[in-house]
């Protein structure tokens, strides 16, 4: 088919005016330390394809994405393209630290609000809260606030990732939900999504793990041997008198009758 021009903009505006509001299927059910439980409805990037695959095809469109670097940063890359040849393209930043998973998150949320946006997709929930206070402070936003409300939400993915168990996930979520809903619908939309992965993650995790060893107790002391008594010490034998000179022999009788009268 020859290129027409306009004809990628006629598809689309086919291709949209046929396009019903996205409702959400996945609920999340995060408990919180006080008692209470935080409930929410949301659609996951399956469920947007799913939504606007077979009104793509019946206009003729097609819609790619994939990872590219322009000038050393990273971009998700989305192409719609129709089959007279014309294709629009859009990029969004990646700017994510950590691990592998935190980079997986990061680039899934880029293709699911790129795609939602370029396509036109509106997605309708449960959380009236949320959308009233989109709608009271729709008539003071300023143009730029959406351009900053993507970096936003791009520190909350990275302080999602950043919890190391589902207790501290919780702490997290309720001192920033406020924060949160403050961004775009489409943005808070996602950012649950990844609360509620991340938080059945961690909780898994937990369960898997062995419960720890109690720690041996410690062994008792030996008790201190009695000293012994000390012996006595032996008293010295007395030592044996030297022979004395021998006495004289008894006089006799007669002798001392002698010297009675002298």
């Amino acid at each position: 088919m020859e290129n027409e021009k306009g004809a990628l903009a006629a598809a689309m505006a086919l291709f949209q005016g046929g396009l019903a509001p996205l409702k959400p299927t996945h609920q999340a059910d995060i408990p919180t330390k006080k008692g209470g439980r935080i409930v929410y409805k949301y659609a996951e990037m399956a469920d947007v394809l799913n939504h606007v695959r077979a009104g793509l095809s019946e206009n003729g469109l097609a819609i790619t994405q994939s990872c590219t670097y322009v000038e050393d940063r990273l971009l998700v890359q989305t192409k719609i393209m129709h089959i007279s040849g014309e294709e629009e393209i859009g990029y969004f930043p990646i700017d994510a630290e950590g691990d592998m998973r935190a980079l997986g998150s990061a680039v899934t949320y880029a293709k699911r609000y790129l795609a939602v946006a370029m396509l036109g997709v509106s997605i309708s929930g449960d959380d009236d809260n949320a959308s009233a206070a989109t709608d009271r402070r729709a008539p003071s936003r300023d143009r730029n606030k959406w351009a900053n409300d993507e970096k936003n939400a791009q520190k909350y993915i990275g302080g999602i990732r950043a919890c190391k168990d589902a207790d501290e996930l919780r702490e997290w979520w309720l001192n920033n939900s406020e924060g949160i809903s403050e961004l775009n619908p489409d943005q808070v939309a996602t950012i649950k999504e990844i609360v509620s992965r991340a938080n059945k993650e961690m909780e898994e995790r937990g369960s898997e793990q062995p419960a720890p060893k109690p720690k041996p107790k410690p062994k008792p002391k030996p008790e201190p041997k009695p000293k012994p008594e000390p012996k006595p010490e032996p008293k010295p034998k007395p030592k044996p008198e030297p022979p004395g000179e021998d006495p004289p022999p008894p006089e006799t009788a007669e002798d001392e009758f002698k010297g009675a009268f002298d």
